[in-house]
Order: structure tokens, then C-alpha cells, then sequence
């Protein structure tokens, strides 16, 4: 249920509403339905000078010890709303605060203009609040439109490219194996940047090894190792500690010393194809097959 469609009642002048069935428990209760002092001037001013017009509550009333209180009015003029009426704080001042979208247009920021003057409210009032024009309901259909079709063409390509990653994930190591011989002079035909044609082998390469290597911490085929000082903790898994070992320099295996010094000298986060990662400073996780050598 909306401002338009509402059941209404009237809180003061005969364009002044509350909107129902939000409210019906107040009524039933006996309780007094009226305006905030504050907004109240403006509100009937407004109201005698567009009998025409109704000026409608929206976001529910306040409760007080007189009743239910309203703050917050939409002007709506032959089902289409003209604007926002209600009240807001200007450092520790309450200020009317009048919005509709043509104010958000000429605003570089906000959507509202505020004031404490009641004629400069009724001033904003009479300059923005009026039933829109051929040429901007066209704009505003036209925003519509773009919205719309932005939406549908974005949730096709979200369906489509779901379904296209599942395909070329398949198709991909076909795709790479036969990247000189076929697909770099398709991209080359079709623009894609030089920088992405001459890193995509390698970048290919890189995610094969980073999936195998993850593959291979799910299969606990490798061994995590935590450098301590002298020590060197190593587990056969990284779910949980697993037949966990200590060695020193001395006793740690030949293996795992050549692929720990060799990940040493690499970044954080960095891959050695055939070798492991560099997780941390002090943390390392050696693949199976060099962990196996």
C-alpha cells in the first residue's frame, strides 16, 4: 500500500491526510491524529494555497502523550506525487526541509533544500512542486528505459557467462595448447591488448600450477612447514596438524631444505612451479612432488 492508494483520513485542513491502515489502531484507540506543530504552519499554508492538492503523511505518525503526531507529508496531485515535506536539524536548528527531483537535479549535492523561513519554504514549494511536463515525463520514461534495458542485458550476460565459464573451463588447456598456431592472430584480429596476448601463456601456466597446488593441500599431498628459529615444524596436512615432525637444519630432509631455500628467495604469496608457495616469512607449503624427490 502506498501514498496513492492508501486509505486516508483527514488530520486538519480538508487536503490535510493521515494514511491508513497504519494508523487505524490509533483511531480505535481514541486517540487525537494532527500535525507537528513545527511542520504545521507550512503545511497549511501550503495546503489553502493548492486546495487542489493533498498533502498525504508518510512513514507512520509519533507517538505522544496527546496522540499520534505526523511529521513527514508527500504533496501528491492527480496520483502523481509533487514532492516531500517534512522537518530535519541544521546544526541544532529545525528546518523545513522541501524535496521532489527536480531540487536533486539542481543540487550538486542532496536532493532537499532546507530552511527555517517559512516564506522561503512556501517560496520552494511554489517554485519546484508542480505536475511534470510533457518533456520531462519523456526524460524521466527514458531514464526508465535505459534503466530496464541495462538491467536485462546485465542478468543476460550473467547467465550466459555463467554458463560460458563452465564450457571454456573445459575447453581451455585445448585453447592454450593451440594459442600460437590459431587464437593469438584471433586476438591480435580482434585488438585485444598487446600486454594481455604476450602475459596470457603465462598467466595461463600460473593458474594451472596455483589449482594444482591447491589440489594438492585439499588431498594433503603436500607438507606445510612453520620455521621457528633453528626448527622447522612440518605437518603432511593443512587441515589439521598431522603427524606433525620437528627437525633442525641438520635432520630436516634434503627435500624439503632445496624447496624451503629456493621458496626463501621469493615474495610472499609467490608460486614456484614444482616446488610450492611462500605463505609468510616464516611459513611454507612444499608440493608433493617436491616433497616426494
Amino acid at each position: 500500500m502506498n501514498d496513492l492508494d492508501s486509505e486516508l483520513v483527514v488530520i486538519g485542513l480538508p487536503n490535510v491526510f493521515a494514511r491508513l491502515p497504519l494508523n487505524r489502531e490509533s483511531l480505535e484507540e481514541g486517540k487525537v491524529l494532527y500535525v507537528d506543530a513545527f511542520v504545521e504552519p507550512l503545511i497549511n499554508a501550503a495546503a489553502k494555497s493548492n486546495p487542489h492538492w493533498q498533502f498525504v503523511s508518510y512513514g507512520g505518525g509519533w507517538r505522544s502523550e496527546r496522540g499520534c503526531k505526523f511529521i513527514n507529508f508527500s504533496v501528491i496531485h492527480n496520483r502523481q506525487v509533487l514532492g516531500k515535506i517534512s522537518t530535519d536539524y541544521f546544526g541544532h536548528n529545525k528546518v523545513f526541509e522541501i524535496a521532489n527531483p527536480r531540487i536533486g537535479k539542481e543540487l550538486s549535492r542532496g536532493r532537499s533544500k532546507r530552511t527555517k523561513d517559512l516564506k522561503q519554504a512556501l517560496k520552494f514549494i511554489a517554485k519546484y512542486f508542480r505536475v511534470d511536463t510533457s518533456h520531462e515525463l519523456l526524460n524521466d520514461s527514458l531514464g526508465v528505459v535505459r534503466d530496464v534495458l541495462y538491467k536485462i542485458a546485465s542478468r543476460a550476460d550473467g547467465v550466459f557467462y555463467e554458463r560460458y565459464r563452465v564450457v571454456s573451463r573445459e575447453l581451455v588447456p585445448e585453447i592454450m595448447g593451440q594459442w600460437d598456431q590459431t587464437y593469438r592472430i584471433l586476438a591480435v584480429k580482434h585488438n585485444v591488448p598487446t600486454s594481455i596476448i604476450e602475459s596470457i601463456v603465462d598467466t595461463y601456466h600460473s593458474t594451472v600450477y596455483a589449482n594444482k597446488v591447491n589440489t594438492c593441500m585439499q588431498n594433503d599431498k603436500g607438507v606445510a612447514i612453520l620455521v621457528r628459529g633453528d626448527d622447522y615444524l612440518v605437518s603432511h596436512s593443512a587441515h589439521a596438524i598431522k603427524n606433525m615432525q620437528v627437525f633442525t637444519t641438520d635432520t630436516l630432509p634434503i627435500s624439503i631444505k632445496r624447496a624451503v631455500g629456493m621458496l626463501k628467495l621469493v615474495p610472499e604469496y609467490r608460486m614456484l612451479d614444482g616446488v610450492g608457495v611462500r605463505l609468510r616469512e616464516d611459513l611454507f607449503y612444499v608440493t608433493a612432488d617436491e616433497e616426494q624427490t
